[in-house]
Protein backbone atom coordinates (compact mmCIF):
# COMPACT_ATOMS: atom_id res chain seq x y z
CA UNK A 1 0.00 0.00 0.00
CA UNK A 2 0.59 3.99 -0.70
CA UNK A 3 0.83 4.90 2.76
CA UNK A 4 3.27 2.46 4.28
CA UNK A 5 5.94 2.21 1.52
CA UNK A 6 5.67 6.33 2.11
CA UNK A 7 6.52 5.45 5.23
CA UNK A 8 10.02 4.30 4.26
CA UNK A 9 10.86 6.82 1.33
CA UNK A 10 13.97 9.15 1.54
CA UNK A 11 13.11 12.45 3.54
CA UNK A 12 13.17 14.54 0.12
CA UNK A 13 10.48 12.33 -1.42
CA UNK A 14 8.75 12.24 2.10
CA UNK A 15 8.61 16.11 2.15
CA UNK A 16 7.69 16.41 -1.40
CA UNK A 17 4.50 14.34 -0.52
CA UNK A 18 4.06 14.91 3.39
CA UNK A 19 5.31 18.80 3.23
CA UNK A 20 6.86 18.26 6.62
CA UNK A 21 10.01 15.82 7.16
CA UNK A 22 9.78 12.66 8.63
CA UNK A 23 11.00 13.87 12.51
CA UNK A 24 8.42 16.39 12.25
CA UNK A 25 5.96 13.99 10.95
CA UNK A 26 6.57 12.02 14.11
CA UNK A 27 6.58 14.91 15.90
CA UNK A 28 3.10 15.70 15.89
CA UNK A 29 1.65 12.42 15.50
CA UNK A 30 2.59 11.83 19.25
CA UNK A 31 1.26 15.16 20.34
CA UNK A 32 -2.04 14.90 18.59
CA UNK A 33 -2.33 10.93 19.29
CA UNK A 34 -3.95 11.87 22.82
CA UNK A 35 -6.65 14.16 21.65
CA UNK A 36 -10.01 13.00 22.17
CA UNK A 37 -11.38 13.60 18.88
CA UNK A 38 -9.34 10.07 17.85
CA UNK A 39 -10.81 7.78 20.30
CA UNK A 40 -13.09 4.66 19.23
CA UNK A 41 -16.44 6.29 18.89
CA UNK A 42 -18.51 3.01 17.38
CA UNK A 43 -17.20 -1.10 17.42
CA UNK A 44 -14.68 -0.34 14.45
CA UNK A 45 -11.44 0.81 15.82
CA UNK A 46 -10.12 4.48 14.00
CA UNK A 47 -7.05 4.42 11.79
CA UNK A 48 -3.69 5.24 13.76
CA UNK A 49 -3.24 8.77 13.85
CA UNK A 50 -0.18 9.14 11.57
CA UNK A 51 -2.59 7.60 8.70
CA UNK A 52 -5.13 10.59 9.36
CA UNK A 53 -2.51 13.43 9.74
CA UNK A 54 -0.80 11.45 6.44
CA UNK A 55 -4.16 12.28 4.85
CA UNK A 56 -4.65 15.80 6.09
CA UNK A 57 -0.81 16.81 4.67
CA UNK A 58 -1.02 15.30 1.74
CA UNK A 59 -4.36 17.21 0.74
CA UNK A 60 -3.65 20.64 1.74
CA UNK A 61 -0.41 20.04 0.31
CA UNK A 62 -1.18 19.85 -3.43
CA UNK A 63 -3.15 23.00 -5.40
CA UNK A 64 -6.67 22.89 -5.38
CA UNK A 65 -7.12 20.61 -2.23
CA UNK A 66 -8.62 17.39 -3.99
CA UNK A 67 -10.18 15.39 -2.03
CA UNK A 68 -10.74 12.48 -4.64
CA UNK A 69 -6.57 12.31 -5.77
CA UNK A 70 -5.92 12.42 -2.23
CA UNK A 71 -8.40 9.04 -1.55
CA UNK A 72 -6.76 7.23 -4.74
CA UNK A 73 -3.09 7.92 -2.71
CA UNK A 74 -3.94 6.85 0.30
CA UNK A 75 -6.73 4.08 -0.72
CA UNK A 76 -9.43 5.26 1.34
CA UNK A 77 -12.80 6.63 0.04
CA UNK A 78 -13.36 10.33 -0.35
CA UNK A 79 -15.56 10.25 2.47
CA UNK A 80 -13.11 9.31 5.12
CA UNK A 81 -10.37 11.85 3.38
CA UNK A 82 -13.09 14.29 4.89
CA UNK A 83 -13.76 12.49 7.92
CA UNK A 84 -9.99 12.35 8.48
CA UNK A 85 -9.26 15.95 7.95
CA UNK A 86 -12.00 16.97 10.02
CA UNK A 87 -10.47 15.70 12.51
CA UNK A 88 -7.27 16.70 12.13
CA UNK A 89 -8.01 20.15 11.93
CA UNK A 90 -9.93 20.11 15.04
CA UNK A 91 -6.75 18.94 17.17
CA UNK A 92 -4.55 21.20 15.33
CA UNK A 93 -6.34 24.35 15.88
CA UNK A 94 -6.52 23.20 19.75
CA UNK A 95 -2.32 22.65 19.46
CA UNK A 96 -2.71 26.09 17.78
CA UNK A 97 -3.54 27.99 21.25
CA UNK A 98 -0.04 27.05 22.38
CA UNK A 99 1.41 27.29 18.79
CA UNK A 100 -0.14 30.77 18.05
CA UNK A 101 -0.21 33.54 20.10
CA UNK A 102 0.91 37.12 20.95
CA UNK A 103 3.03 36.13 23.96
CA UNK A 104 6.30 38.18 24.55
CA UNK A 105 6.92 40.93 21.94
CA UNK A 106 10.47 42.14 23.39
CA UNK A 107 12.83 39.84 20.63
CA UNK A 108 10.68 41.27 18.11
CA UNK A 109 10.88 44.66 18.96
CA UNK A 110 14.66 44.40 19.64
CA UNK A 111 15.07 42.89 15.82
CA UNK A 112 13.03 45.81 14.34
CA UNK A 113 14.99 48.02 16.78
CA UNK A 114 18.09 47.33 14.84
CA UNK A 115 16.77 47.68 11.45
CA UNK A 116 14.88 50.73 12.50
CA UNK A 117 17.98 52.55 14.07
CA UNK A 118 16.49 51.92 17.34
CA UNK A 119 13.48 52.99 16.78
CA UNK A 120 11.51 50.82 19.39
CA UNK A 121 8.15 49.32 20.55
CA UNK A 122 7.35 47.51 17.07
CA UNK A 123 5.78 43.96 17.80
CA UNK A 124 5.32 42.56 14.38
CA UNK A 125 4.51 43.75 10.51
CA UNK A 126 0.70 43.50 9.66
CA UNK A 127 -0.32 42.05 5.86
CA UNK A 128 -3.62 40.82 4.36
CA UNK A 129 -3.38 37.98 1.61
CA UNK A 130 -6.29 36.37 -1.06
CA UNK A 131 -6.45 32.60 -0.59
CA UNK A 132 -7.58 31.49 -4.27
CA UNK A 133 -11.14 29.53 -4.78
CA UNK A 134 -11.84 27.68 -7.46
CA UNK A 135 -15.51 28.05 -7.36
CA UNK A 136 -17.03 30.61 -4.80
CA UNK A 137 -19.25 29.06 -1.99
CA UNK A 138 -22.97 28.65 -3.20
CA UNK A 139 -25.31 31.30 -2.50
CA UNK A 140 -22.66 33.91 -2.10
CA UNK A 141 -23.41 36.40 -4.39
CA UNK A 142 -20.14 37.55 -5.66
CA UNK A 143 -18.89 38.92 -2.18
CA UNK A 144 -16.27 36.76 -2.42
CA UNK A 145 -14.92 37.98 -6.04
CA UNK A 146 -11.84 40.27 -5.56
CA UNK A 147 -10.90 43.18 -7.74
CA UNK A 148 -9.17 40.59 -9.70
CA UNK A 149 -12.22 38.80 -10.64
CA UNK A 150 -11.33 35.69 -9.34
CA UNK A 151 -13.47 34.21 -6.09
CA UNK A 152 -11.11 34.06 -2.94
CA UNK A 153 -10.94 34.26 0.84
CA UNK A 154 -9.24 37.30 2.98
CA UNK A 155 -6.70 36.72 5.79
CA UNK A 156 -4.66 39.20 7.42
CA UNK A 157 -2.25 38.25 9.57
CA UNK A 158 0.55 39.79 12.29
CA UNK A 159 4.17 38.26 12.05
CA UNK A 160 6.93 38.22 14.60
CA UNK A 161 10.59 38.61 13.38
CA UNK A 162 10.81 34.63 12.82
CA UNK A 163 7.78 35.12 10.24
CA UNK A 164 5.45 33.18 12.59
CA UNK A 165 1.95 34.12 12.54
CA UNK A 166 0.84 35.74 16.15
CA UNK A 167 -2.62 37.11 15.29
CA UNK A 168 -4.69 36.35 12.43
CA UNK A 169 -8.02 37.27 11.58
CA UNK A 170 -10.34 34.80 9.25
CA UNK A 171 -13.67 35.02 7.82
CA UNK A 172 -13.43 37.30 5.30
CA UNK A 173 -14.61 37.46 1.62
CA UNK A 174 -11.86 38.33 -0.86
CA UNK A 175 -13.88 41.58 -1.79
CA UNK A 176 -12.60 43.37 1.57
CA UNK A 177 -10.32 45.34 1.07
CA UNK A 178 -7.67 45.66 4.09
CA UNK A 179 -8.37 48.73 5.29
CA UNK A 180 -11.90 47.59 5.77
CA UNK A 181 -10.45 44.11 6.82
CA UNK A 182 -8.29 46.04 9.66
CA UNK A 183 -11.23 48.06 11.24
CA UNK A 184 -13.31 44.89 11.36
CA UNK A 185 -10.72 42.88 13.02
CA UNK A 186 -10.31 41.58 16.59
CA UNK A 187 -6.90 43.24 17.34
CA UNK A 188 -8.13 46.47 16.07
CA UNK A 189 -11.67 46.15 17.96
CA UNK A 190 -9.72 45.27 21.00
CA UNK A 191 -6.49 47.11 20.63
CA UNK A 192 -6.38 48.21 24.19
CA UNK A 193 -6.18 44.58 25.04
CA UNK A 194 -3.06 43.65 22.54
CA UNK A 195 -0.87 47.01 22.62
CA UNK A 196 0.63 48.50 25.42
CA UNK A 197 1.57 51.95 25.40
CA UNK A 198 3.50 53.09 22.58
CA UNK A 199 3.72 50.02 20.85
CA UNK A 200 2.87 49.33 17.16
CA UNK A 201 2.97 46.90 13.84
CA UNK A 202 4.96 47.98 10.44
CA UNK A 203 2.25 47.72 7.47
CA UNK A 204 2.31 48.86 3.92
CA UNK A 205 0.47 51.99 2.28
CA UNK A 206 -2.57 50.07 2.06
CA UNK A 207 -3.23 50.47 6.28
CA UNK A 208 -4.62 53.68 7.64
CA UNK A 209 -1.98 55.60 9.65
CA UNK A 210 -3.00 55.52 13.55
CA UNK A 211 -0.75 55.38 16.39
CA UNK A 212 -1.02 51.35 16.27
CA UNK A 213 0.90 51.48 12.60
CA UNK A 214 3.56 52.55 11.19
CA UNK A 215 2.85 53.21 7.31
CA UNK A 216 5.30 54.47 4.73
CA UNK A 217 5.31 57.45 2.76
CA UNK A 218 3.53 57.22 -0.82
CA UNK A 219 4.99 58.66 -3.90
CA UNK A 220 3.02 61.69 -4.01
CA UNK A 221 4.00 62.90 -0.78
CA UNK A 222 7.75 62.11 -1.64
CA UNK A 223 6.97 64.44 -4.92
CA UNK A 224 5.74 66.96 -3.49
CA UNK A 225 8.55 67.48 -0.42
CA UNK A 226 11.28 69.26 -0.36
CA UNK A 227 14.59 67.49 -1.91
CA UNK A 228 16.21 66.91 1.23
CA UNK A 229 13.09 65.70 3.02
CA UNK A 230 11.94 63.53 -0.09
CA UNK A 231 15.81 61.68 0.06
CA UNK A 232 14.83 61.27 4.00
CA UNK A 233 11.13 59.88 3.45
CA UNK A 234 12.73 57.53 0.43
CA UNK A 235 15.12 56.19 3.05
CA UNK A 236 12.74 56.02 5.60
CA UNK A 237 10.35 53.90 3.44
CA UNK A 238 13.10 51.79 2.59
CA UNK A 239 14.15 50.75 5.95
CA UNK A 240 10.19 50.42 6.53
CA UNK A 241 10.82 47.72 3.89
CA UNK A 242 13.52 45.77 4.70
CA UNK A 243 11.88 44.52 8.43
CA UNK A 244 8.05 44.82 6.99
CA UNK A 245 8.84 42.01 4.60
CA UNK A 246 9.17 39.38 7.08
CA UNK A 247 5.23 39.63 6.95
CA UNK A 248 5.04 38.99 2.63
CA UNK A 249 8.65 36.03 3.14
CA UNK A 250 5.95 34.42 6.02
CA UNK A 251 2.44 34.16 3.17
CA UNK A 252 5.23 33.13 0.72
CA UNK A 253 6.41 30.09 3.35
CA UNK A 254 2.99 29.12 4.20
CA UNK A 255 2.04 28.69 0.96
CA UNK A 256 5.06 27.16 -0.22
CA UNK A 257 4.60 24.90 1.98
CA UNK A 258 0.86 23.90 1.50
CA UNK A 259 0.00 24.99 -1.71
CA UNK A 260 -3.96 24.25 -1.10
CA UNK A 261 -3.74 27.90 0.10
CA UNK A 262 -2.54 29.18 -3.23
CA UNK A 263 -5.90 27.38 -4.39
CA UNK A 264 -7.97 26.03 -1.98
CA UNK A 265 -11.08 24.25 -4.23
CA UNK A 266 -14.32 25.15 -3.64
CA UNK A 267 -15.50 24.84 -0.11
CA UNK A 268 -18.83 23.24 0.75
CA UNK A 269 -19.18 24.14 4.16
CA UNK A 270 -17.10 28.10 4.06
CA UNK A 271 -16.72 27.89 7.91
CA UNK A 272 -15.06 24.41 7.62
CA UNK A 273 -11.98 26.28 5.39
CA UNK A 274 -11.45 29.04 7.64
CA UNK A 275 -10.84 25.81 10.17
CA UNK A 276 -8.51 24.43 7.96
CA UNK A 277 -6.28 27.93 7.49
CA UNK A 278 -5.85 28.25 10.93
CA UNK A 279 -4.73 24.54 11.20
CA UNK A 280 -2.53 25.36 8.69
CA UNK A 281 -1.22 28.29 10.34
CA UNK A 282 -0.67 26.24 13.41
CA UNK A 283 1.87 24.10 11.56
CA UNK A 284 3.45 26.56 9.99
CA UNK A 285 4.16 28.13 13.41
CA UNK A 286 5.30 24.52 15.04
CA UNK A 287 7.72 23.96 11.86
CA UNK A 288 9.48 27.28 12.60
CA UNK A 289 9.57 26.23 16.36
CA UNK A 290 11.85 23.09 15.64
CA UNK A 291 13.85 24.41 12.65
CA UNK A 292 11.62 22.51 9.95
CA UNK A 293 12.52 24.65 6.97
CA UNK A 294 9.81 24.68 4.03
CA UNK A 295 13.27 25.67 1.90
CA UNK A 296 13.78 22.04 2.20
CA UNK A 297 10.77 20.45 0.14
CA UNK A 298 12.19 19.72 -3.34
CA UNK A 299 10.39 21.83 -5.73
CA UNK A 300 9.96 24.85 -3.33
CA UNK A 301 8.00 27.81 -5.07
CA UNK A 302 7.52 31.06 -2.57
CA UNK A 303 5.17 32.33 -5.66
CA UNK A 304 1.85 33.19 -5.71
CA UNK A 305 1.23 35.98 -8.27
CA UNK A 306 -2.59 35.73 -8.78
CA UNK A 307 -3.00 36.63 -5.49
CA UNK A 308 -0.31 38.86 -5.42
CA UNK A 309 -1.85 40.79 -7.52
CA UNK A 310 -5.39 40.59 -6.45
CA UNK A 311 -4.31 41.78 -3.18
CA UNK A 312 -2.20 44.41 -4.60
CA UNK A 313 -5.60 45.85 -6.51
CA UNK A 314 -7.58 45.24 -3.91
CA UNK A 315 -5.29 48.19 -1.91
CA UNK A 316 -5.66 51.12 -5.17
CA UNK A 317 -7.09 53.87 -4.86
CA UNK A 318 -8.83 53.50 -1.32
CA UNK A 319 -7.01 55.34 1.06
CA UNK A 320 -5.68 58.57 0.25
CA UNK A 321 -1.98 60.40 0.84
CA UNK A 322 -2.34 60.73 4.77
CA UNK A 323 -3.84 56.99 4.87
CA UNK A 324 -7.57 58.66 5.22
CA UNK A 325 -9.97 55.50 3.29
CA UNK A 326 -12.13 57.15 0.35
CA UNK A 327 -15.18 54.97 0.59
CA UNK A 328 -16.70 56.13 3.64
CA UNK A 329 -17.06 58.84 5.97
CA UNK A 330 -14.50 58.70 8.70
CA UNK A 331 -15.78 58.84 12.42
CA UNK A 332 -14.29 61.78 14.71
CA UNK A 333 -12.56 58.87 16.42
CA UNK A 334 -10.88 57.82 12.78
CA UNK A 335 -9.94 61.77 12.42
CA UNK A 336 -8.08 62.03 15.42
CA UNK A 337 -6.26 58.29 15.57
CA UNK A 338 -5.21 59.09 11.69
CA UNK A 339 -4.25 62.95 13.13
CA UNK A 340 -1.76 60.96 15.50
CA UNK A 341 -0.52 58.64 13.53
CA UNK A 342 0.93 60.78 11.20
CA UNK A 343 1.90 62.69 13.85
CA UNK A 344 4.00 59.11 15.02
CA UNK A 345 5.08 58.53 11.71
CA UNK A 346 6.93 62.38 11.58
CA UNK A 347 8.54 61.50 14.85
CA UNK A 348 9.90 58.28 13.72
CA UNK A 349 11.00 59.61 10.48
CA UNK A 350 13.14 62.47 12.63
CA UNK A 351 14.39 59.32 14.56
CA UNK A 352 14.97 56.90 11.94
CA UNK A 353 16.69 59.55 9.25
CA UNK A 354 17.28 62.64 11.52
CA UNK A 355 17.50 66.15 9.39
CA UNK A 356 20.94 66.04 7.75
CA UNK A 357 22.02 62.47 8.07
CA UNK A 358 21.55 62.23 4.41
Amino acid sequence: MFFPTALQWPDDWFRHIFRVSRPTFDRLVYLLEGDPVFRQTGPKPPRPVRYQLGTFLIRYGMLGTDALRTAMMMGISKGAVYDYCRRVTRALRKKGLQWTKWGDRSETKQWVARKLRGLGNCVGMLDGSLIQLTEPPAGSFGSFFCRKKFPALNIQVIVDHLRRIIDFDLGWPGSLVDVMLWKKSWIWEHRDLFFAHGEFVLADKGYPSSPFVLRPFTQPEVDAAPRARARRMRRFNYLLSSARVRVEQAFGLLKARFPGLKLFGTPTDIEDAYRVIEALIAVHNFCIDIGDRPEDIPMFDMSDDLADAGVHENRQTYLDDNGAYDGEDDSEEDEQLRRLGLQFREAALDHVVPPGSI
